[in-house]
């Protein structure tokens, strides 16, 4: 058998390391995706409107990857009197609210003046802090800051067309969600005349704004259209 020339021995030689060399790469490069995705996991919004005097709940799993909203489940109270899911969502909200008043009572000696609310990130290191109080005012306005800097980061500031119902972060810190709402009056011929004796009929339209923390870049993702009485709700990967 000829032997192979020396230039090729030494070549298969290098072929080894070169070849673990690339393995390992490989393994730290699906670890670090692994952990990229965690930044594109669901947040679940909850939706409770009325439709024909009926009460529906809708919850949509929305993504920082910039997929559709997904739906999750549709839920209409039963005929012998199953939970009102507006109540229980109405429930949770306050008591979200009065933590984060709380929180900002607390936290008063480090927050810009006329902090109403806190909602602070799962790693401690970010909140949205907001400006007016949901007790007896719309909130129009907020500004994401870094807690040890007392930087802001990016403020949030809505048109009185366009409300905040609510906020929360990704497990890993990672993406902001903040739910907002648009209101229109209905004008079916029905509705017009409710409106006529002062009963306007409500359609609310739903959005979540998501921010990535690290560039600051934010998407918007529509969510529900024109839901009549509608209230939302979001959380992060969990039921609400």
């Amino acid at each position: 058998m000829p032997a192979r020339p020396r230039g090729i021995i030494q070549l298969s030689k290098c072929r080894m390391p070169l070849t673990i060399f690339t393995m390992l790469a490989l393994l730290w490069l699906s670890h670090v995706v692994c952990s990229e995705s965690k930044s594109n996991e669901a947040f679940l919004v909850l939706i409770v409107g009325f439709e024909d005097s009926t009460q529906y709940s809708t919850k949509y799993a929305v993504s920082a990857s910039g997929a559709p909203p997904r739906v999750v489940t549709t839920v209409r109270p039963s005929a012998d009197g199953g939970a009102d899911a507006l109540a229980e969502l109405l429930g949770s909200r306050r008591r979200r609210e009065d933590e984060a008043r709380a929180l900002a009572e607390q936290l008063a000696s480090v927050l810009a003046p006329g902090a109403k609310w806190v909602n602070m990130s799962p790693d401690r290191q970010y909140a949205l802090v907001g400006f007016e109080d949901r007790r007896f005012e719309t909130m129009h306005r907020a500004d994401l800051v870094n807690v040890a800097s007392r930087q802001r980061l990016k403020d949030f500031v809505f048109s009185d067309s366009e409300l905040i119902e609510d906020a929360a972060w990704s497990r890993d810190s990672r993406v902001l969600g903040v739910l907002t709402s648009r209101e229109r009056w209905s004008r079916s011929p029905l509705d017009l005349l409710l409106t006529i004796v002062g009963r306007p009929t409500p359609l609310e339209t739903f959005s979540v704004s998501l921010t990535d923390i690290r560039s600051l870049q934010t998407q918007r993702v529509p969510v529900a259209t024109d839901v009549r009485f509608g209230t939302g709700m979001i959380s992060r990967n969990v039921d609400p």
